[in-house]
């Protein structure tokens, strides 16, 4: 009895403490520990456990955490706080990602105001290191392969994982299955650590035409892929052999271009096989900035796709950059083929810059009738420039001299070339005192390559010199020299042009390939005409009485006394008359390039040539 009175005094304490109707607080989590298991590296599991507020009132819980290992992470049911009123559930998700091998623990604890001490859930797992596998390719297609020739294709396997892999066993299976093997890198088993690679060398040896299917299976230990792998491989044998060999092949780099100057290379498509080739196409995979320009044969005539090419032979595929701001950019040109040294479609690389223009100009550096000849370097990636060349103006008499023609036009060059440039000089005033006095002719300007001298890339007519009766004729755009009428001949076909027959007349310009014809005075005087490119020497006068006579310009002006003399260019111009004070024929004019814009009788002064890249 006095025990039931003790029991029934503490009983009464504890109604007065916590009130008659109160509740313990009581957390209830299930289950008390978390066994993972082995887990592979590289992967994970989750599990849950569920807290739940079993007999309280409400119940609050202020932190979830994880101790120990770092490979446990809460992934859901860990946002706080989180109230749980009675007999209520709440779910928390635990991810187990082992990093690293062996037993692996930590301690999951939660704390609640049911109780100044957390409540602890032990977590367990083991790491396991496994191999992963992965291929340099799923496939593979030998495409048209000559017979009883070894063709090879290297494939590469490389151990993604954590622990060594194996290859066990390596077979072919199917049909085309005893044309291929294993030629190198085996053989069996073939361990590759982790994070290393090894190579096996396929090798396809068709023994008749057709096709050979086949599957490669490769038994493994990875855990990432199903054991055997089945890598499919294809190939055909032909009894053909056209080959095919490029000029230009992958990275093609253009270099530098100016934005408003595309430029333009050839890429030498050749059959160095035994049969005949088959390109059927060449494309773009944005056509934009890089494009097909033409397609020609070896004799420079325009052929199209697609194209049979016979042993031996090659065509010009010319492609052409056209860069549309100052930006790098980057293209595939794809080549269609049946060449059995490479692949179809054949990829290669195209890369170019976009730059602003570049311009350059040459202006005379002669004196009278002398001068130099100017040269400039063709920039590394340039491969199209824009040259506008101008001829000189004659010598004014009493009437003025003609003017110089302008010509203009695009040229396709290689980067390093050598261009030659001569800036005629303008013709000198008529300087004699008495009589008929004309003017001297004005000087061309030429443009030509230093390595091909016999043909100028553009020459720009000078104006014929004026003289007391007549004005000079300006420098043409056509290839003849102007003739004045009854004076001498204008040349044509780049020869100088003649002098006019009367005694003291006007000497002729000269020509690119010969000299302006020359006429002599009574008393042993000469009138010499403008000299060819050997030196472009402007003609002059031995004359030196009564003011003495006049020059032609440096680029092959003639010389004058009386009547006016012929403008140098790429056909001279003709001399003037002494009788009625004639003025001199203009000198011709050629432009071998694209896209021509040309303009008779503009310049005054000197000439000029200006370059743009």
């Amino acid at each position: 009895m006095k025990r039931f009175s003790v029991f029934t005094i503490m009983f009464s304490i504890v109604i007065l403490v916590f009130g008659c109707s109160s509740e313990s607080k009581t957390l209830n989590i299930t289950p008390t520990s978390l066994k993972f298991g082995d887990v592979n590296l590289g992967e994970f599991v989750t599990q849950d456990i569920t807290l739940t507020n079993k007999y309280g009132k409400l119940l609050l819980i202020t932190a979830i955490g994880i101790s120990g290992s770092n490979d446990y992470t809460i992934t859901a049911g860990n946002i706080l706080p989180i109230n749980l009123d009675k007999n209520a559930t709440h779910t928390v998700t635990v991810k187990f990602e082992p990093t690293s091998g062996g037993p692996l623990v930590a301690l999951l604890s939660v704390l609640h105001d049911a109780s100044t001490k957390a409540r602890d859930v032990d977590l367990t797992g083991n790491g396991i290191p496994v191999a992963r596998i992965e291929l340099s390719d799923t496939t593979y297609d030998f495409s048209k392969k000559i017979i009883n020739r070894t063709h090879s294709h290297n494939l590469d396997i490389e151990n993604i994982g954590t622990s060594d892999l194996e290859i066990n066993n390596l077979s072919f299976v199917g049909l085309g299955a005893p044309v291929y093997s294993i030629s190198a890198g085996g053989p069996t088993p073939i361990y590759v650590t982790p994070g290393t690679t090894k190579t096996i060398t396929i090798t396809f040896e068709p023994i008749v035409i057709g096709n050979y299917p086949a599957n490669l299976e490769m038994y493994h230990n990875a855990v990432n892929e199903n054991s055997p792998i089945i890598y499919p491989i294809i190939g055909e044998g032909i009894d053909v052999d056209p080959q095919i060999t490029l000029s230009q092949t992958s990275p093609w780099d253009f270099g530098t271009v100016a934005t408003t100057k595309p430029s333009i290379q050839i890429c030498e498509i050749e059959n160095t096989g035994i049969d005949p080739l088959t390109v059927t196409s060449a494309t773009f995979a944005t056509g934009t900035e890089f494009s097909v320009d033409s397609l020609k044969d070896s004799n420079g005539n325009v052929i199209n796709f697609p194209q049979v090419i016979a042993v031996g032979a090659k065509i010009m595929l010319a492609i052409k950059f056209a860069p549309t701001s100052n930006v790098i950019f980057n293209d595939t040109m794809t080549l269609i083929h049946d060449g059995t040294n490479e692949v179809s479609p054949w990829d290669i690389s195209v890369t170019g810059e976009g730059r602003i223009i570049v311009t350059e100009t040459f202006n005379n550096i002669g004196v009278d009738n002398k001068g130099s000849i100017q040269s400039w370097t063709v920039p590394a990636g340039v491969t199209l420039i824009t040259i506008e060349a101008w001829g000189a103006e004659g010598g004014g008499g009493t009437y003025s001299a003609g003017k110089g023609a302008r010509m203009k036009g695009d040229f396709i060059v290689t980067p390093g070339a050598i261009v030659k440039i001569v800036v005629g000089h303008k013709g000198d005033i008529a300087r004699y005192s008495s009589g008929t006095p004309g003017g001297g002719g004005g000087g061309g300007s030429f443009v030509w390559l230093d390595a091909s001298p016999n043909m100028p890339l553009i020459a720009a007519g000078g104006g014929g010199g004026g003289s007391s009766g007549s004005a000079g004729l300006d420098g043409s755009i056509s290839e003849s020299g102007g003739t004045p009428s009854g004076g001498g001949a204008g040349g044509t076909g780049g020869q100088g042009g003649a002098n006019c027959t009367e005694n003291c007349a006007g000497a002729g310009g000269a020509g690119w390939l010969t000299d302006g014809g020359s006429q002599s005075c009574a008393g042993s005087y000469m009138n010499y005409g403008g000299k060819t490119k050997m030196s472009f020497e402007g003609g002059y006068s031995t004359y030196t009485s009564s003011g003495g006579g006049s020059f032609g310009g440096y680029g092959g002006g003639g010389g004058a006394l009386r009547g006016g003399a012929g403008g140098g260019g790429y056909s001279g111009g003709g001399g003037g008359k002494n009788s009625n004070g004639q003025g001199g024929g203009g000198g011709g004019s050629y432009n071998s390039g694209t896209s021509p814009s040309n303009t008779a009788g503009v310049q005054t002064g000197h000439g000029k040539v200006v370059i743009e890249y």
